[in-house]
């Protein structure tokens, strides 16, 4: 279970550096680790375990995201742990995020985030009784038809969502975009949320300051520090998705978050 674990995690990163980067194979991750193929090959099939002194070299090469360095942790953890107890919990806690969390864009340009209303038209038809009604949801996005015809387009093209003769479905409750290394779309899906936000802060009734929660703050903080906030930050975050989604839902949401410096490089 340990193995597998660690192995499935690595071995979908690799499918997916594979995808991205056409002809990268086994022979040229053992290259760019320093070690041998037949080493790699018995790492992505389970039969042994990555090096710890290479564990930073191959979450960069392989792209793995703050969930999925979280969980690979998590999964090595499980293997030095003797307890019993402590290592059922944590394979718990991984098979529960694996079916929770499906991602998607591996082989995509990942045009569904080129607009912000895709993802929330993607979001909406989780809601339930009228509120997921084509019509009833463009109208509560504010969309016109052709914006939202045009995310019904997307949506099906990416396998996103199924048509059922009298509307649309999610074909996955949970899907995330695998984020290990910055990407255009990705960042222009975000300054679009970004902008949302700032048309949020021009609302002012109470009813409007009721319906949301806009904050921040300053801090100073040691560099060696960030990468453990970003993965504490990203366990909140799961939390929100699941605790939002935990009764039937009449809204979309946006939850923003950004954690960046204000210094500039040394």
């Amino acid at each position: 279970m340990i193995k597998d674990s660690v192995q499935s995690i690595l071995s979908d990163a690799f499918r997916r550096k594979q995808s991205s980067h056409k002809g990268y194979s086994q022979r040229a991750l053992a290259r760019d680790l320093g070690v041998s193929a037949a080493f790699v090959t018995n790492v992505l099939n389970g039969k042994k375990m990555p090096p710890r002194d290479r564990l930073p070299s191959l979450i960069r090469i392989l792209e793995l995201d703050v969930f999925e360095q979280k969980a690979l942790s998590k999964a090595m953890l499980m293997q030095s742990e003797t307890s019993k107890t402590i290592r059922d919990f944590l394979s718990e806690e991984l098979v529960l995020k694996s079916k929770e969390r499906k991602a998607v864009g591996s082989s995509t340009n990942y045009h569904f985030l080129s607009k912000w209303w895709y993802i929330a038209v993607l979001e909406g038809l989780s809601l339930t009784g009228r509120q997921a009604t084509p019509k009833y949801l463009q109208k509560r996005l504010g969309l016109t038809d052709l914006q939202f015809q045009e995310a019904i387009t997307v949506l099906l093209r990416e396998g996103l969502i199924d048509s059922t003769g009298t509307g649309y479905r999610k074909k996955t409750d949970h899907i995330y975009v695998p984020t290990g290394r910055s990407k255009k779309s990705i960042r222009e899906f975000h300054n679009q949320m970004i902008q949302k936000a700032q048309e949020e802060l021009k609302r002012a009734s109470e009813e409007d300051f009721a319906r949301r929660l806009i904050s921040g703050f300053t801090f100073s903080l040691n560099a060696e520090q960030v990468n453990g906030l970003k993965a504490k930050i990203a366990e909140f975050m799961e939390e929100v998705s699941r605790a939002g989604s935990e009764a039937n839902c009449d809204e979309v949401y946006q939850f923003n978050m950004q954690l960046f410096p204000l210094t500039q490089r040394k």
